[in-house]
């Protein structure tokens, strides 16, 4: 364990560092290759390469062989480096947050397999109980040029390998290493590597704060720039915290270009962080930064020990960032493969995402984002980085054990920061954040279909969208238990029944405090238009069954959801999520749970039917979305038609399935098919008129919003 702690490790002087400076590697983890018994006489490196790193093999392994003739030497592994490990192995095990009972009785089962009783637990959480110096230097002993096995794996080798293994038909070529490499392995060195220093952030104090505690956040202290909330929770008994700060910046989503920047920014200031980091995540804090379309998130958690230590190490960061040219270049490269990657998504993914740029009015489209890349240069985020944080402001929530007085030095130092290094101005009340969604009109039916951006991809998929309205808890309460009773039936009658795809689901759906009920479904073996007919054949269907559901089964399922709202928090991080998710979006609803239970006991049957025949069925009250995406097998002549789909109650339910696409849209019949008992249901259907949906930004202009929360 300690040579995989080594070799692994991401902090100045490693591997990795060395590795990502000259750039080469993006990417790196060294350990036993696998959990059975068979893969642990394999140790591996796995080093991610960039398209530089792919045409300097030699050199990249040379510098694992450097580091491994370190770990030989004398000072290299070390019983105190061991002592360090096991420390920071035992703090783990010692405050492991809850988890679920069954995945931990299926490691337990599996760990079983290779512990005696008496290690079980210690080494399910990877303890080490002593130094063994002998077995520590039989292992490193193995890690020769002569052993080593190197599979290297990169596009840029179709067409030119010269064998293919049986099983999953996969191209491979096998040569020898060549000695000149092996030689050069077997002494290798290299200045720029060493060791890691012992780890400042290991924390020494787990005592819990004796305060009184708070039932939810409340706001401790307010400037011009800093808005600062706390609540004190060793609830969980554990001495840990957690820092959420939101930075407002009017500037990072102004245009395409900037929140391309802004994401620059963010990435490249955690490539330049991770080797501080990297020493504090092993102690158990842990960090990340997420840009959005007011600004940027930064969160924080841990030992509340040294958690502000870390805090203070990546304000410094954001304060005295400058652009790399070499690593701005590495990060513009991986953000172009990003975007680029994002139409091999599945074409579920693609309709959830037309979906939200349908409804979210500020929000750019990823090829915009693409063409704005392309001309960017370091010059530009420099110029753009204090600009970004001119003008700002800061909401921050500090949750767990961690003190009133502690939070405001924290809030304190963050103003200062702000004020006397970055010369930042209070925002404008008019560049307070402003997210808005469309508020459809009653009666709404709109369609936006796209083709699949991935030709071999032979998958369609819909997401109908029946938007419900903003943030109250009656109606929340009634989307909710309309989700949950439905849901089954959907999953039974339209995957399990009618086959029409692997994903079906139907789901609650809430963007920026405004509600919605929604469709998913995913298949190769109908087309979008024959999906979209099923939904709307079930959704008659599911009237009849929900007219016909008694109120005892009606009480029952309720009750169940109400419990399921109810459901104790088991970790910190739960709890301060829920927190933040109220202060972020402006709600403040910090009981939002238990006052939605309470309204989902106050429904009865009738106020669900109605709710369900407004939102969903009544084509003059509805306000519906749906996104077609369609795949590579729509391309292809329709034999819908005469696809052989059965039922397990009749056959007759095939041809009934074959008939609904030409039903929905044929305006002359006025009726729709839906099945009942293997039984053809011709029903009396008030047809709409679609709205289809040519440009998405036009679209959204000529619609109502909802009022921005905050």
């Amino acid at each position: 364990m300690v040579c995989s702690h080594l070799l692994g490790h991401e902090g100045k002087g490693s591997v990795f560092a060395l590795l990502k400076k000259l750039g080469w590697a993006t990417s790196l983890s060294a350990g036993e290759s696998g959990n059975s018994l068979s893969s642990r006489s394999i140790f591996m490196v796995h080093i991610e390469l960039t398209d530089t790193g792919h045409d300097r093999l030699q050199a990249v392994v040379q510098v694992v062989f450097a580091y491994i003739s370190m770990l030989h030497a004398p000072g290299g592994v070390t019983q105190e480096r061991f002592q360090e490990n096991k420390a920071l192995s035992e703090l783990r095990f010692r405050f492991a947050d809850k988890n679920s009972p069954y995945n931990y009785v299926e490691k337990l089962s599996s760990a079983m397999q290779s512990y005696e009783d008496r290690d079980l637990l210690l080494a399910l959480h990877n303890v080490p109980q002593q130094y063994d110096e002998s077995a520590i230097k039989a292992v490193l002993a193995e890690l020769t040029p002569a052993n080593v096995r190197i599979m290297w794996s990169s596009k840029l080798f179709q067409g030119t390998t010269s064998s293919t293994e049986p099983w999953y038909k996969t191209p491979y070529s096998l040569s020898d290493i060549p000695r000149t490499w092996q030689s050069a392995w077997t002494t290798a060195s290299d200045e720029r590597l060493f060791l890691p220093h012992p780890n400042p952030f290991i924390p020494s104090c787990f005592y819990l704060i004796q305060e009184p505690q708070q039932q939810q956040p409340e706001v401790i202290s307010e400037t011009s720039l800093v808005k600062l909330w706390h609540r004190a929770n060793t609830s969980f008994d554990t001495p840990k915290a957690i820092v959420y700060m939101m930075f407002t910046c009017p500037e990072a989503y102004m245009t395409p270009e900037a929140a391309v920047l802004t994401r620059l920014f963010i990435k490249l200031l955690e490539d330049h962080f991770n080797e501080v980091a990297y020493p504090a995540t092993l102690a158990g804090l842990h960090y990340g930064m997420l840009t959005h379309p007011e600004g940027f998130l930064l969160w924080v958690s841990g030992y509340n020990d040294k958690l502000m230590k870390l805090v203070e190490a990546v304000l410094r960061e954001v304060v005295d960032f400058y652009v790399k040219e070499d690593r701005f270049q590495v990060q513009k490269d991986a953000l172009r493969k990003d975007y680029s990657n994002i139409k091999y998504e599945q074409p579920y993914q693609t309709a959830m995402y037309n979906q939200s740029l349908l409804f979210e009015v500020k929000r750019w489209h990823v090829h915009s984002y693409e063409e704005a890349l392309r001309d960017l240069t370091p010059a530009d985020l420099q110029v753009f980085k204090p600009r970004l944080l001119r003008r700002c402001g800061v909401e921050c929530y500090v949750t767990g054990n961690y003190s009133r007085a502690e939070t405001q030095q924290l809030g304190q130092h963050v103003d200062e920061l702000l004020r006397g290094r970055l010369l930042a101005k209070p925002l404008f009340p008019s560049q307070r954040g402003e997210g808005r969604i469309v508020k459809l009109q009653q009666g709404t039916s709109a369609l936006f279909t796209q083709p699949g951006s991935n030709p071999s991809n032979d998958n369609s998929s819909i997401v109908l969208t029946y938007q419900v309205g903003p943030d109250q808890e009656r109606s929340n309460a009634l989307v909710d238990l309309l989700v949950h009773c439905a849901k089954r039936d959907v999953f039974h009658v339209l995957r399990t029944q009618e086959q029409l795809g692997y994903l079906v689901f139907l789901s609650s759906w809430t963007n920026l405090s405004v509600h919605s009920v929604a469709f998913i479904l995913q298949s190769t073996a109908f087309s979008c238009q024959h999906l979209e007919s099923r939904c709307e054949a079930f959704l008659l269907q599911y009237q009849t069954s929900l007219a016909d559901m008694t109120e005892e089964s009606f009480k029952t399922q309720a009750e169940e959801l109400a419990k399921s709202k109810l459901e104790k928090v088991k970790r910190l991080q739960q709890q301060a999520h829920r927190d933040w998710q109220e202060i972020k979006h402006g709600s403040l609803k910090f009981q939002r749970r238990q006052q939605e239970a309470d309204a989902i006991r106050s429904l009865h049957k009738s106020d669900l039917v109605a709710f369900f025949k407004d939102i969903m069925l009544s084509r003059d009250k509805r306000c519906k979305v749906a996104v077609h995406v369609t795949g590579a097998n729509e391309a292809k002549p329709q034999q819908e038609a005469d696809a052989a789909v059965t039922t397990p109650s009749s056959d007759t339910a095939a041809a009934q399935i074959a008939a609904t696409d030409k039903n929905l849209n044929d305006t002359q019949s006025g009726l729709i098919a839906t099945e009942g008992n293997g039984d053809v249901d011709m029903q009396p259907v008030m047809h709409e008129d679609v709205q289809l949906i040519e440009d998405i930004w036009a679209f959204k202009r000529a619609q109502m919003l909802y009022p921005a929360v905050k």
